[in-house]
């Protein structure tokens, strides 16, 4: 039966938005770019020509009322247009698949599923994770957005034009190489002020992925 979502499974919902996109940058060496338009573009072009990603990432979230970084590892794979799974490995087994316009979530005592449509949430999740498969995610009417370059990432700042009580990320900061136009790292800044940081390695572009991978009890 489906459960009510937690904000454990909330945070770990958004944090599949950037899924397709090696120390962190310091956003103060960033600037304006002149021309977003133009970075839009190559955006949109790059991101139809991938049809799946595999990729490992680590995450470390920092918390103002803890001394310490709490560190995470996993794992995550992509096949366009809606089929994703998002696992953890370290500390705790964790997994997350979309696919059907469902939600599966998993975890070493249950399972749970929500359908897309029939949740706000939800909703608002698909409807980044459509933007950002289409390389559209500078054209999304519900976010504010400034594009910002130093000489290595292009740094895309995302601000939800509405917020409300179901809203847990405050901003979101996704920073794409220039050499490649991918993600190599992303930052969620939450309603609380605590942020999280996730870094994107051993990344496989277009390489096959069966259809089992995304069977939440596989």
């Amino acid at each position: 039966m489906f459960h009510v979502m937690n904000n454990k499974n909330l945070t770990l919902l958004i944090l599949l938005l950037c899924y397709f996109f090696s120390a962190f940058a310091q956003e103060d060496n960033f600037k304006r770019v002149a021309e977003e338009e133009e970075v839009g573009s190559i955006l949109n072009q790059k991101a139809k020509k991938i049809q799946t990603i595999t990729s490992d990432f680590i995450q470390k979230k920092h918390m103002d009322y803890l001394t310490v970084t709490i560190k995470s590892k996993g794992s995550f794979w992509f096949k366009k247009e809606n089929y994703l799974r998002w696992e953890y490995k370290e500390p705790f087994l964790y997994k997350i698949v979309i696919k059907n316009g469902k939600i599966f979530i998993a975890n070493e005592e249950n399972n749970s599923e929500f359908n897309i449509k029939g949740n706000k949430i939800f909703r608002e999740v698909n409807n980044i994770i459509v933007s950002a498969v289409k390389g559209e995610i500078l054209t999304n009417e519900k976010y504010k957005t400034s594009v910002l370059e130093n000489t290595e990432y292009y740094l895309i700042k995302l601000i939800p034009k509405e917020m409300d009580g179901d809203n847990i990320i405050k901003e979101m900061h996704m920073f794409f190489n220039k050499d490649n136009m991918q993600i190599s790292k992303i930052k969620m800044v939450e309603t609380s002020d605590n942020y999280t940081i996730i870094t994107f390695i051993n990344r496989k572009i277009n390489a096959p992925i069966p259809d089992t991978i995304f069977n939440i009890n596989q």
